[in-house]
C-alpha cells in the first residue's frame, strides 16, 4: 500500500481540506510513531577480529540496540552500570567495543530493534511505509486520527486511535516487544 492509496482511503474516511504536504508530514510522524510502538529485532551474528569496531546493517542508533554478547561475555551500553568494562557504543551502523575483542573468530551476536529510516516528500507518494507489508494498512486509520484531529472532530478521532492502536499493539506482541 503506498501513500497516494493510504491518503485516498484516509480522505474517504474523513473529509478535509489539508494539503498533501501536511498529510505527508503526518505520514512521516505515523512512520516513526510505528517503530517506537513495535519493537521488531534483527539479529546480527559474525566473527570476531581483533578490532573494536563492527560494522551492522542498517542506520543504528545507539538506542535501538539491547543486547551485545562476543564470546562468552556481554558487553553493556556505556554509562548503563557502574562496571566500567565491557561496553559498547553504537552509531551510524557501526558498534564500537570497549574493549577490542580478546581473540580473533569468537561468535558475537547484536540484537537491535529496526527503526523508520524513510523520510516521505510530496514527490514520493508512490513509496510505501517502512513497516512490514502487513501493517501498512494501520497507516489509515492513524492518518485518519490525525485528519480528524485537524478538522476538531475529536469523536472521529478517538475511534480511528483505538482501531490501529489495537493492531499496533498486536503487531508489538508479534514481534515479541513492547509496545
Amino acid at each position: 500500500m503506498n501513500l497516494t492509496t493510504i491518503i485516498a482511503e484516509a480522505d474517504v474516511l474523513v473529509p478535509n481540506d489539508m494539503t498533501v504536504a501536511e498529510k505527508v508530514a503526518f505520514l512521516n510522524t505515523i512512520n516513526v510513531d510505528f517503530f517506537n510502538q513495535v519493537k521488531i529485532p534483527i539479529i546480527e551474528r559474525f566473527e570476531t577480529t581483533l578490532a573494536a569496531t563492527y560494522e551492522i546493517t542498517g542506520l543504528v542508533k545507539d538506542q535501538d540496540i539491547d543486547y551485545v554478547r562476543i564470546g562468552f561475555l556481554q558487553y553493556q551500553k556505556v554509562g548503563s552500570s557502574q562496571l566500567k568494562s565491557n561496553e559498547y557504543v553504537a552509531n551510524d551502523g557501526e558498534v564500537i567495543l570497549s574493549p577490542a575483542p580478546y581473540a580473533a573468530g569468537l561468535p558475537a551476536t547484536i540484537r537491535y530493534y529496526r527503526c523508520a529510516t524513510t523520510t516521505f516528500t510530496e514527490t514520493s507518494l508512490t513509496d510505501t511505509p517502512d513497516a512490514p507489508s502487513e501493517y501498512h494498512w494501520t497507516y489509515v486509520p492513524a492518518l485518519c486520527v490525525k485528519l480528524a484531529q485537524a478538522m476538531d472532530d475529536m469523536p472521529k478521532a478517538a475511534n480511528y486511535e483505538e482501531e490501529y492502536r489495537t493492531a499496533w499493539q498486536a503487531a508489538a506482541q508479534d514481534f515479541g516487544g513492547v509496545g
